[in-house]
């Protein structure tokens, strides 16, 4: 519904505009035609103009949209993780990234170090006893 209010008042303020913008033409020529054919070719002027205005904003708006999307990406793609130096042994807090070298700078000896990461694949289990039972052995421990 507001984009047709939009549309609409759009609409009206083009044709306000050209209305005015046409009256030298009338007052000129003292010429009904004269004064309609300015009157339509200022208001298709005029919307063709609109339209390619919305046309680039509309794509600046989706470039900066983009970016600030693939920042997102990046800064949750990320996780900190402490990690002792390789040098010192200093333990030191470090933003890690899937898929880059996560360099970083030791905070107690100032040499470059790399993180490494690993990967492995973990078989998923069920519990043999429910957890009733489990907690029954260990009552009957005590």
């Amino acid at each position: 519904m507001s984009k047709l209010i939009v549309i609409g008042l759009s609409i009206v303020y083009s044709i306000i505009i050209a209305f005015f913008c046409a009256l030298p033409s009338l007052l000129i020529q003292r010429s009904a035609v004269a004064y309609f054919s300015t009157f339509f070719v200022l208001l298709g002027l005029e919307l063709f103009v609109g339209k390619l205005w919305n046309y680039w904003v509309d794509n600046k708006t989706t470039i900066e949209m983009g970016k600030i999307d693939a920042t997102n990406a990046l800064i949750n793609a990320s996780q900190s993780i402490i990690i002792e130096c390789a040098y010192c042994r200093t333990k030191n807090t470090v933003k890690i990234y899937v898929g880059s070298d996560n360099k970083y700078t030791c905070t107690g000896c100032k040499e470059i170090n790399s993180v490494k990461l690993g990967l492995k694949s973990c078989r998923v289990t069920n519990p043999v006893m429910p957890k009733e039972q489990v907690s029954e052995i260990f009552k009957n421990l005590n």
